[in-house]
């Protein structure tokens, strides 16, 4: 087992027109035609399974100040710092197994992208128990927003498995723990310590949210303060999987480089192999120093699996490799 891309994958869970207009002008004085494009857009066209708490982008060729969003459903448009992608929120959470269309214009309305599509069942209501189900993360497949530039990076490293199970459910609260999986999908490695993580929200079920709060991760003997740390998503109402998982949270580059010695890395040289990814490090709210690093992951699914988590209070412990569920402390 490598325990610091079992971290790494922990901490996993912790893309004109010139100003807008729809025409420029050369040197020559003579007006040239929009050539921007939308090169890909979330839903895709007719998608039948978007996330009815999902976020519509539309991706640009280049940035176009023009650019609106109407839909059949209200919402608020933003767009990235450099302004290629533009983002429509709706302002409450679509229905599930519905369709919807939006309209994408831009070149000062010069050009139309119509975006028909359907959403997934998540967001029915749960018709089990989910207590004693167990997920198993792909975040290999999810979409990291932040550091930019770095998710395939990122993905090639997340091959350990990461399971979550849902140890109570109270009222309007959700327990859960985390553990890391046997590679090629054996179950749950007893010789790691499981990761209890903070009460969620489950007043919105199936709709889960964790946080945002500061949070102390503790991994294996060392320990990872999360800044802010939020994670949602929805249970499918059979309890088969969770989808449209999302993560937030801010790290600190000092206590991955002490948690991690086997990387070879100190603080400053992690900040500097995450600015070769084209990302920075920024300033710690707690002392100033230029160190942290925020972590944006969405379209996170984690499919379920037969079994349960069962709590490992110790790591490395005897006889773990003969898949004692609770190892003697």
């Amino acid at each position: 087992m490598n325990r610091s891309l079992y971290l790494l994958g922990v901490l996993g869970l912790v893309v004109g027109c010139d100003g807008g207009g729809k025409d420029s002008t050369d040197d020559s004085g003579v007006v040239s035609e929009c050539t921007i494009t939308v090169d890909k857009t979330i839903p895709s066209k007719d998608q039948s399974d978007f996330y009815n708490r999902g976020v519509l982008e539309f991706h640009l060729s280049d940035k176009d100040a023009s650019a609106k969003v109407t839909a059949d459903f209200s919402g608020t448009t933003t767009t990235s710092e450099d302004g290629t992608i533009v983002y429509y929120t709706p302002d409450a959470p679509l229905d599930p197994s519905t369709s919807y269309s939006a309209t994408f214009t831009y070149c000062d309305g010069d050009k139309t992208f119509d975006l028909p599509f359907s959403t997934s069942s998540l967001g029915t209501d749960l018709t089990v128990d989910l207590v004693g189900k167990a997920y198993q993360l792909d975040l290999a497949k999810a979409n990291i927003v932040k550091p930019p530039n770095i998710g395939s990076v990122l993905g090639s490293l997340l091959t350990t498995p990461i399971l979550i199970g849902v140890a109570e459910v109270s009222g309007t609260q959700l327990t859960m723990i985390g553990a890391i999986g046997v590679e090629g999908g054996g179950g749950q490695d007893y010789c790691t310590q499981t990761i209890d993580f903070p009460v969620a929200d489950f007043s919105g079920a199936p709709y889960v949210k964790v946080g945002p709060q500061d949070t102390t991760l503790s991994i294996s003997g060392a320990s990872i303060k999360i800044g802010n740390l939020e994670i949602t998503g929805t249970f499918a109402a059979d309890g088969s999987y969770f989808g449209g998982g999302t993560l937030e949270g801010s790290v600190d580059a000092r206590d991955i480089a002490a948690a991690l010695p086997d990387l070879g890395y100190d603080a400053d040289g992690l900040c500097e192999l995450i600015a070769g990814f084209g990302a920075a490090c920024e300033v710690c709210p707690t002392d100033s120093q230029p160190y942290c690093l925020t972590l944006v992951a969405n379209s996170i699914i984690a499919e379920g699996i037969s079994g349960s988590v069962e709590v490992v209070p110790a790591s490395d412990c005897p006889g773990c490799d003969v898949g004692e569920p609770a190892c003697p402390m």
